[in-house]
């Protein structure tokens, strides 16, 4: 457009093809024909704003659609400091995830990924970033099927008496990163990290909110540490 802003627009179809990545080495099986469409916005280019938004619309292979929305924003409220924010929403019918052998499940699913980064000069010398990343997925099965040769997946009817397969995810990643040119040369790196997922065998979360999912991952961290490095060169 004439203010620099970009829309663009992608129409793809796929033929139907044969995959062995699924499997994990234990068959190649086949899947059906299916279409991607998606649509962007990016705003116009500029040192202190800058937008863009995705809309994407694809068919699976075993059918249903996949729904995808992502947005990014950065925005410098000051010429050394610089916030970033990125949002992403997906929904599937039909994710085809392998199991064990040659069995598959496939899963009705919805994820979020969001992330939050942090950039400021605080001086000539001095340089500081902070970054929260979050994923979290519930998914919850549609159906069982097999691999029983180069061919379709076969359909397997789950028994009466098993309940249907679910499952959550959910990690976070919090890094705050500070240096400090000492000299020329000579540089004081501190690092903060702190990362968190769900507990094992924890698949009743699944029917909980987002929310909670990320509140269960970021109090409970897996793995927290400070580091402190000094880099210094001796002579002239």
């Amino acid at each position: 457009f004439r203010n620099n802003s970009r829309l663009n627009a992608d129409i793809e179809y796929h033929a139907p093809y044969w995959d062995d990545r699924n499997s994990r080495g234990n068959g190649t099986f086949r899947l059906g024909r299916a279409w991607e469409a998606q649509v962007g916005w990016d705003s116009p280019p500029d040192d202190r704003f800058n937008a863009n938004f995705t809309v994407e619309l694809d068919q699976e292979p075993l059918g249903g659609l996949i729904t995808e929305v992502a947005s990014s924003l950065n925005y410098s409220p000051r010429d050394r400091l610089r916030v970033r924010i990125e949002v992403g929403h997906r929904k599937r019918d039909n994710w085809l995830v392998w199991q064990v052998g040659v069995d598959l499940t496939s899963f009705h699913s919805e994820d979020w990924f969001s992330a939050l980064g942090l950039e400021s000069y605080v001086t000539a010398r001095q340089h500081l970033q902070i970054r929260l990343e979050w994923v979290a997925v519930k998914a919850f099965e549609n159906a069982s099927y097999r691999i029983v040769g180069e061919t379709w997946l076969d359909p397997v009817a789950r028994p009466a008496t098993v309940d249907p397969v679910s499952f959550a995810l959910s990690d976070v990643v919090l890094q705050a990163r500070y240096r400090w040119q000492i000299a020329p040369m000579s540089d004081l790196f501190i690092v903060y990290i702190r990362t968190g997922d769900l507990p094992d065998h924890q698949d009743h979360l699944s029917r909980t909110s987002f929310r909670r999912l990320f509140d269960h991952s970021f109090s409970m961290p897996r793995e927290e540490g400070l580091l402190l490095k000094v880099r210094y060169r001796f002579g002239s």
